[in-house]
């Protein structure tokens, strides 16, 4: 349970009735609903009662927090009829005594006084319907006597009483003046917690030995956040929170000084890109001048042309396992899948799981490319539970569609799993598997490019920025290629730069 009550009369009460499921309460003095309050705990068990408080503030606030109680705006007294009330505001000390009223304003409280009706003890207990009232608490701030000599004659006996017995914010104990209407009821004094002394009726007994101790470890309660004792705690957290807060207001100043250099480098990047609009310029000037100038090498260069055409050919040749990429990622260089694509896609009886069918197998039934080869192999075949695979001949690969299927989205965003396998959650390719996601240039793979390209991954917090290539590839080689009228010339010293830079290329595809 978690306990409430200022000095843990909650958790007394809750050890003395831990047998009563759901009961009954009168607490006289209730003050705030939910600080302070003895009743909190046993309202959210679902027991339920009557309050008793004369300041209309804490009446409004009990009303709207139990609006399936009774609350009583009024003052439990013998006297009949209206009678003065001091409200000590915000404190919880509000007492019908002038004298107690008058100290409370010399130390420095707001006190203010009140006229509110009145309702003697008897008559709260007439109100219970002979229900048997399990705790009554009395917390009237030196008015006890008067609320006890209320009882009268009525019959009802709570099982517990609890009343304040100390002078208000004072050890001194004033108990000897109103023990008497306890006892001459048949009350027995159990247990003194300093503040408050607990009576039980005799009809009772057999729950004295849960007032033995104070409140302990195997009362197995925690305290709530404004309990008194969490003090320290409570400063402590307020403390951080002013760090945090001074944090705050510096990160956020920082961020501003960091704006106002985006916009500074922003500013400067306008003017690099003038400058470098101007240098196109004058390089397309500086290349039709150049055309002129290579009239007479026409038959040469198209030789030429001819022969980076056949070394062309044979880089893609070279470098054609860039196309087997997206098999790569899922099967191992025997043709079985991988442990996680196994795993996702596949019971371990062998059979395409559910949810994954359809990247599995075709709508004819037949296995896709990718796992034809391993879907056939007797390996699979002797497993507990195989996908059975008819005689047809093997379909043709679609890798680009089943690879896109399995990775991707449709708006081209990778799927969850392959997104949290192959990027951290800033957006930076996991290190691992770099080689999977970007190229050696430092440019993202076809099949992750349109997403990394997206102003979705942009924004993430530690998104790969990397240099986009206009043009072909191969315009890296330098000033090699220029565009005039839509026809591509190239010099011939540049042509030999160019062929230089095709067979490194060639080299390092072939190692």
């Amino acid at each position: 349970m978690i306990s409430y009550a200022q000095n843990f009369e909650d958790v007394i009460l809750r050890r003395a009735l831990r047998d009563v499921l759901v009961g009954h309460y009168i607490d006289i003095g209730a003050s705030d609903p939910d600080k302070g309050s003895v009743s909190k705990a046993f309202y959210l068990e679902g027991w339920r009662g009557i309050h008793v408080e004369p300041v209309p503030e804490y009446c409004e606030a009990l009303r709207k927090a139990r609006p399936d109680e009774i609350v009583i705006e009024a003052a439990v007294s013998s006297v009949e009829g209206p009678v003065k009330i001091f409200d000590v505001s915000g404190t919880g000390l509000s007492t019908g005594e002038a004298e107690l009223a008058e100290k409370h304003r010399a130390a420095g409280f707001s006190v203010r006084s009140i006229q509110v009706g009145t309702i003697s003890l008897s008559g709260l207990l007439q109100m219970t319907d002979d229900q048997p009232t399990h705790w009554l608490k009395i917390d009237v701030e030196g008015m006890e006597k008067d609320v006890l000599q209320s009882w009268g004659d009525a019959p009802q006996r709570p099982w517990i009483v609890v009343v304040e017995s100390t002078q208000p914010n004072s050890p001194v104990e004033t108990f000897e003046e109103w023990q008497d209407q306890l006892l001459r009821r048949d009350y027995i004094q159990q247990y003194f917690d300093g503040l408050n002394r607990f009576f039980l009726h005799k009809s009772q007994l057999d729950r004295a030995k849960a007032f033995g101790a104070g409140p302990n470890w195997f009362d197995d309660f925690t305290l709530s956040s404004d309990s008194p004792f969490v003090g320290v705690v409570k400063d402590e957290a307020r403390a951080r929170e002013e760090r945090l807060k001074a944090e705050l207001a510096d990160t956020r100043s920082r961020e501003e000084g960091v704006r106002a250099e985006l916009a500074d480098a922003r500013s400067r990047e306008e003017g690099v890109r003038a400058e470098l609009e101007q240098a196109k310029h004058d390089a397309l000037v500086l290349e039709r001048a150049l055309q002129a100038a290579l009239s007479d090498s026409r038959s040469e260069l198209a030789a030429a042309y001819r022969d980076a055409s056949a070394l062309n050919a044979r880089i893609a040749e070279l470098t054609k396992w860039r196309d087997a990429y997206p098999y790569r990622l899922i099967l191992r260089p025997d043709g079985t899948p991988k442990y996680l694509i196994r795993r996702a896609l596949f019971h371990t009886s062998g059979m395409p799981r559910g949810l994954m069918w359809s990247l599995v197998i075709r709508e004819d039934r037949m296995p896709r490319a990718a796992f034809w080869p391993w879907m056939t192999s007797p390996a699979y075949k002797s497993l507990r539970k195989p996908f059975v695979v008819s005689e047809a001949p093997r379909p043709k690969a679609s890798r680009r569609g089943l690879f896109g299927r399995l990775l991707l989205r449709r708006g081209g965003e990778p799927r969850h799993l392959v997104r949290r396998a192959f990027f951290h959650t800033s957006g930076k390719p996991r290190g691992a598997l770099r080689g999977f996601v970007l190229r050696k240039d430092g440019t993202p793979h076809v099949l992750f490019r349109d997403w990394m390209d997206s102003a979705d991954y942009m924004r993430l917090r530690n998104a790969h920025h990397y240099k986009r290539i206009i043009g072909e590839e191969l315009a890296e080689a330098g000033p090699a290629w220029r565009s005039v009228d839509d026809k591509d010339v190239i010099g011939e010293d540049d042509l030999t730069a160019l062929m230089d830079r095709i067979r490194e290329e060639l080299q390092r595809e072939a190692a």
